[in-house]
């Protein structure tokens, strides 16, 4: 049992230790445990912290344990989470209820407050706090306090528990049932496919009689794409936990492997890109200052793909150089690798990655190498997203903090065979939906070099530890030129609204984590 007390001895940080949890695990001399045993555990209990704590409060065990404050669970993950620093963002799912049926009933004893800084603040009476969000439609933000777990309204699926930042991507998407099918790429376990499917309804609510259901009116589907058997039976069950089931077909299948071809996507016209990523912006990181020692997990493959001289060999079993890690490829010695061999990223572009290294000059560190490898997958799927026929409009999201991953990304795409081909660009500010215009925070200044502006302005950035109460994420759109709805509101009055490592010997990539 010392391994536990001494993780939770950790965590709780009493002494107020500085460094990151890693140096304070690998720094403290009384350890009994293994350090990497109570690093392990430590990192696993902050990535699980909400599920922990819901299944704490369930089994009732603080109830009969006398010893511990019944807080003090609570307080001690959220210390390293941030979870109590931030508030709780509720996405209401208006395939079930409305904004104002819920604001009359599950939050009717809640202070409703203008700001999200006012929510926090424990003064605003003794129910809690509301604000209602002016960027995302039916969206609030609750104090970070009350938990929701238990009522039925979450239960029954009528609440969504949905950081603010991650429903940039399917409102950015703008989806309308008057374009095609949609794609969501990398859709476990579901907030932004339910998402989507919600943003349908809405659109066609005005479209419908009043004794119609989603099953009468629906014109198109979502396609929602998950490689891992068990994470597609998670993402099934959540599309009916949340009333989605009209709009959405689970596909047990990586989203590579979809051929742009196939007849069943001949109406795609619209993607939903949030790949598997450093993680770096969630709230679950110990020092915002040291990302490198505390990431995600990635999959226990040591690579996302193997480098290959060209994308010549593509088709074919590839292996690893000797002396070299199949996570990094030398960008003077080949190319990105894509699904096909034409319409390949060129191989001479300059991307910084953190610390001013361009992807010309050595990866020096390990978070370096794996910052390329992730890049380089999350640019293969974009090209590939960039090859259905009929697509028009993608959005493309991380929840990284890092440029490589995010504005890097985009700089290669856009410079990419299959995206001048097609007339690929990116969705200009001005052609945002208004909510998404209003949004200030853009893409970063001085670290891309010769950027224009129309990019950077284009890039969506959240940062965690602000006042805006979101977690670090990134978000960019993209159209083709030649289509009419691009910036379809641009011209409207606005109005206010309520893991990446694969199998070194495949070809293709191996799963999310």
């Amino acid at each position: 049992m010392s391994l536990y007390y001494e993780t939770a001895t950790i965590l709780e940080n009493k002494s107020h230790a500085d460094g990151s949890l890693k140096s304070r695990v690998y720094s403290n001399k009384e350890l009994k445990s293994s350090p990497a045993s109570v690093y392990a555990l430590a990192t696993k209990a902050t990535q699980w912290a909400e599920i922990l704590k819901e299944v704490v409060d369930r089994s009732g065990l603080l109830g009969v344990e006398r010893k511990n404050d019944s807080n003090e669970p609570d307080k001690i993950i959220s210390q390293e989470t941030g979870y109590l620093k931030c508030p709780r963002w509720i996405r209401i799912n208006t395939l079930k209820t409305t904004v104002g049926e819920q604001l009359s009933t599950t939050f009717e004893s809640l202070l409703r407050v203008d700001s999200i800084q006012e929510v926090s603040r424990q003064e605003n009476g003794t129910d809690g706090s509301l604000y209602i969000d002016t960027h995302i439609p039916n969206l609030v933000s609750i104090s970070p306090e009350i938990d929701y777990t238990r009522h039925s309204a979450y239960r029954n699926g009528l609440l969504i528990f949905q950081d603010k930042a991650s429903c940039f991507s399917a409102y950015l998407l703008d989806p309308r049932p008057s374009d095609g099918d949609l794609i969501d790429a990398c859709a476990a376990p579901g907030n932004k496919t339910t998402h989507l499917a919600a943003l349908l309804q809405e659109f066609s609510h005005d479209n419908r009689s009043d004794n119609s259901t989603p099953q009468n009116y629906r014109r198109h589907k979502i396609f929602a794409c998950e490689r891992d058997a068990d994470r597609a039976v998670t993402l099934a069950q959540m599309v009916r936990r949340a009333g989605a089931d009209p709009f959405v077909e689970v596909l047990n299948t990586d989203f590579l492997k979809l051929n742009p071809s196939d007849s069943r996507f001949d109406n795609v016209t619209a993607l939903l890109l949030d790949p598997s990523c450093s993680g770096s912006g969630m709230h679950n990181r110990s020092d915002p200052d040291k990302e490198e020692e505390f990431a995600l997990p990635l999959p226990s493959r040591d690579a996302l793909f193997s480098p290959s001289a060209s994308a010549a060999t593509q088709g074919k079993k590839r292996k690893r150089k000797k002396g070299r890690k199949a996570a990094y490829t030398d960008p003077k010695e080949s190319s990105p690798p894509n699904p096909t061999s034409s319409q390949q990223v060129p191989p001479d572009e300059e991307v910084l990655a953190p610390g001013g290294l361009t992807e010309k000059e050595p990866q020096e560190t390990p978070l370096q190498k794996r910052l390329h490898a992730l890049s380089t997958f999350q640019t293969r799927l974009l090209t590939h997203a960039f090859r259905f026929p009929a697509a028009r409009r993608i959005t493309y999201s991380t929840c990284s903090v890092y440029v490589e991953e995010n504005e890097g990304v985009v700089v290669r795409v856009l410079a990419s065979d299959v995206a001048r081909a097609r007339g690929w660009r990116v969705l200009r500010r001005q052609e945002q939906v208004a909510g998404m215009r209003k949004w200030q925070r853009r893409g970063v200044e001085g670290e891309l070099g010769e950027v224009k502006e129309e990019v950077r302005q284009a890039c969506l950035r959240c940062k965690k530890g602000t006042d805006e109460g979101t977690m670090g994420f990134f978000v960019c759109g993209f159209v083709r030129e030649g289509f009419d709805d691009v910036g379809r509101e641009s011209e409207e009055e606005e109005e206010g609204t309520g893991e990446a490592e694969g199998d070194e010997e495949e070809e293709e990539w191996e799963g999310f984590d």
